[in-house]
């Protein structure tokens, strides 16, 4: 949800942009399961697969969410949105120490640069949250180019390191 306002709403670009974000959590070289395996390829396509599912409705659950919230600007959509963003705040640290730290991510190498470029998407996407419920028409176009590059970034580096991964692995 910190990084849907900074991409195309077309279902292909956000399922490898999950790939290339998210496959880190799912493939590591160091795993064992994938030293016992005689032919990984299929869990790995399997595995990637389902990431690249669950990024398209994840997306796709967060237009539902957005048609049913009350739309930015007053009082009681600040609470709303307030209450929300509360509701995620305990999952801050785990999430984002999955990209800067192996204690977290119970992984050798994790993708710091997806957690840089993620982290800045994330500081793109609350300056626009906090100009949107004070009324602002729409994005800046700083901020846009900002959300845009950063998530494309976390997605390309987070690819990068994925690559890197599934070339060790096979």
């Amino acid at each position: 949800m910190l990084t849907r306002e900074w991409i195309p709403d077309n279902p292909v670009v956000v399922g490898a942009g999950a790939v290339g974000i998210g496959g880190f959590a799912l493939v590591e070289a160091d795993n064992p399961d994938f030293v016992i395996l005689v032919d990984p390829r299929v869990d790995l396509v399997l595995l990637l697969g389902l990431l690249f599912l669950f990024g398209v409705a994840l997306h796709r659950f967060d237009h539902v969410l957005e048609r049913r919230l009350p739309p930015a600007g007053g009082t009681g959509s600040t609470v709303v949105y307030s209450l929300i963003a509360a509701l995620g705040v305990p999952f801050l640290i785990p999430t984002f120490g999955n990209f800067f730290t192996r204690e977290f991510c119970f992984c050798e190498s994790p993708p710091v640069w997806t957690g840089v470029f993620l982290l800045a998407a994330a500081a793109a996407t609350i300056g626009w949250w906090l100009l949107d419920l004070r009324g602002a028409g729409s994005k800046p176009p700083r901020l846009q180019r900002l959300g845009l590059v950063s998530v494309s970034a976390a997605a390309l580096a987070g690819g990068v390191h994925l690559v890197g991964q599934l070339i060790r692995i096979l």
